[in-house]
C-alpha cells in the first residue's frame, strides 16, 4: 500500500493511542475513512490481477448479468451469405445470445493489536498493520483471480509444448508455437474484420526467464543475445509478446500444483502424447498466455464490484485491543476462454 503520511495523519495515529477511549475510537473512526480510498486502490492495483481482470462497480442495482456472444466459439464458419434463387427467398439467421449472471460473495479481513503497543509505537508501526491489512485483501484475489485463469485454460483443453525441448527448457519455439495456436483457435480467418491481434502477454516462472538468458545462437542472433544481458531481467517483450515473471510458477510452487493436484490436469509425458514425448523430453511446468487486447480483456475478463472496501475502526476495550476490519462483496468471471492458451515445457 503506498500511502503517504502527512502530519494529520500522523496526528491521528497518536490520539488512537489515547487514554481517553471517545478520543481514541474518535481518532480511530477518522482515520479508517482517511485510507480507504488509498487502500482501495492498492487491491486494485494487486501485482498480478491488475492487468488482466476489469473491475466494475455495480451500486446497488445489482445488475451483475452480462450477455454472451451471440456466435458460439468454434461455429464462425457455419454463417455464410447464400445464392438467392427467386423472390421471396431471402436466407435468414436468427441470433439469440444467453446471459451470465456472475454471483458475488464477500471477502473480509481485520487486523488489530493491544494498545499499548500503538501508544509506544511510531506512526509507522500502523502503517505496517494497515499494509498487513491491505495484503491479505489483495493475496486473496490474486488466488481466486487466478485459480480462475487456471480452470478456463484447463477447460480448453490444449497444451502447446515443444517436442523436442528437454524437460524444463523454455525455447523461442514454445512462443512461437503457443502463439500460432491462439491464432489458428480463435475463429474466423486472417481477413476477419473483428479478428482480435492473439497472443499478447505471457506469464512465465523465473526459471523460463532465466531460461531466456541461456538463449544460444540457435534460439536468436547475437545482436538480440547483447539486448538480453544488457537488460536487468531479460527481454519484457519477445515476438511482440510481453513476458511476466510470475513466482507462484514453477516446478512446485502453488499455481502448478493447483493446476495438477487441484484441477487434475496433465502435463505432456511419454503416458499421453503417443509417443512424442519420452523421459528426456517430458514437460514438468506451465506457463499461461493470454490475449489482453483491450477489447478482448473488457468483454472476457469481468469483475463486479457490489460493494466497494469498506473499512471500520475495531476494538475490544476489556482486553486491551485496537484494530480495523473491513469488507467487500465482488465477483470473478471468464466470459470466453479463447483469450488464454496454456503452454508447457
Amino acid at each position: 500500500m503506498h500511502l503517504t503520511y502527512n502530519d494529520e495523519w500522523k496526528e491521528m495515529v497518536k490520539l488512537m493511542g489515547s487514554a481517553d477511549p471517545a478520543m481514541a475510537a474518535q481518532a480511530a473512526r477518522e482515520f479508517a475513512v482517511a485510507v480507504n480510498e488509498p487502500i482501495r486502490q492498492a487491491i486494485f492495483d494487486c501485482d498480478i490481477a491488475r492487468d488482466i481482470f476489469v473491475p466494475e462497480e455495480m451500486g446497488d442495482c445489482g445488475c451483475n448479468m452480462y450477455q454472451l456472444d451471440i456466435v458460439e466459439p468454434g461455429t464462425e464458419r457455419e454463417y455464410v451469405a447464400y445464392a438467392i434463387p427467386a423472390c421471396a427467398s431471402h436466407p435468414r439467421h436468427y441470433f439469440e445470445s444467453d446471459y451470465l449472471t456472475v454471483p458475488t460473495y464477500r471477502v473480509g479481513s481485520c487486523v488489530e493489536a493491544c494498545e499499548e503497543h500503538i501508544q509506544k509505537a511510531r506512526y509507522n508501526m500502523v502503517a505496517r498493520l494497515m499494509r498487513v491489512y491491505e495484503a491479505s485483501f489483495t493475496r486473496k484475489l490474486n488466488l481466486d483471480a487466478w485459480h480462475l485463469i487456471l480452470a478456463a485454460g484447463l477447460d480448453r483443453n490444449i497444451v502447446v509444448y515443444d517436442p523436442v525441448a528437454k524437460t524444463g527448457q523454455f525455447t523461442k519455439r514454445l512462443l512461437s508455437l503457443m502463439k500460432l495456436a491462439m491464432k489458428r483457435n480463435n475463429g474466423g480467418n486472417g481477413g476477419s474484420c473483428e479478428r482480435q491481434i492473439g497472443l499478447t502477454d505471457l506469464y512465465v516462472s523465473p526459471e523460463a526467464m532465466e531460461d531466456i538468458l541461456n538463449w544460444g545462437l540457435d534460439q536468436v542472433s547475437d545482436d538480440v543475445r547483447t539486448q538480453i544481458f544488457n537488460t536487468c531481467d531479460g527481454l519484457s517483450v519477445v515476438h511482440c509478446v510481453k513476458m511476466h515473471s510470475l513466482h507462484e510458477l514453477g516446478v512446485g510452487q502453488e499455481f502448478n500444483d493447483y493446476y495438477v493436484n487441484d484441477l487434475g490436469g496433465t502435463l505432456p509425458d511419454e503416458t499421453n502424447t503417443g509417443g512424442a514425448l519420452d523421459t528426456t523430453t517430458a514437460k514438468e511446468e506451465i506457463v499461461v498466455g493470454l490475449n489482453l487486447d483491450p477489447d478482448v480483456r473488457r468483454d472476457s475478463f469481468v469483475m463486479p464490484v457490489e460493494t466497494p472496501l469498506r473499512t471500520m475502526p475495531w476494538s475490544c476495550p476489556q482486553n486491551g485491543i485496537q484494530g480495523f476490519r473491513g469488507h467487500w462483496e465482488h465477483g470473478l468471471a471468464v466470459l470466453s476462454s479463447r483469450p488464454i492458451i496454456l503452454g508447457s515445457y
